[in-house]
């Protein structure tokens, strides 16, 4: 039985130029998605985070939370995406690493 990776590698070798996502006036087709995510893959592999391990992310762009997203996932790791929040008294609220 096929994962969520290994169905999204078939579909970006099979339709590399066709826009996997768009936000406003930008997108990446299914080659950039895999391309990018990769480097997110590379990054966490180095790091040793993998299966058990869960990634916060915290970003601005739907591209760049998508390409994020599929990272972490094919590490085979979880993951969480935090909003960053204003705060009563003007401050900003924001998840770090213990």
């Amino acid at each position: 039985m096929k994962d969520f990776i290994d169905t999204l590698e078939e579909i970006c070798s099979l339709y590399p130029a066709q826009t996997a996502v768009s936000e406003g006036s930008e997108c990446i087709d299914y080659e950039e998605l895999w391309k990018l995510s990769s480097r997110v893959y590379t990054c966490l592999n180095r790091k040793k985070i993998g299966p058990e391990d869960v990634v916060m992310l915290r970003m601005n762009t739907a591209i760049k939370t998508i390409t994020a997203c599929v990272g972490v996932l094919r590490a085979g790791a979880a993951f969480v995406i935090v909003v960053k929040r204003r705060i009563e008294g003007g401050g900003a609220c924001e998840l770090k690493s213990a």
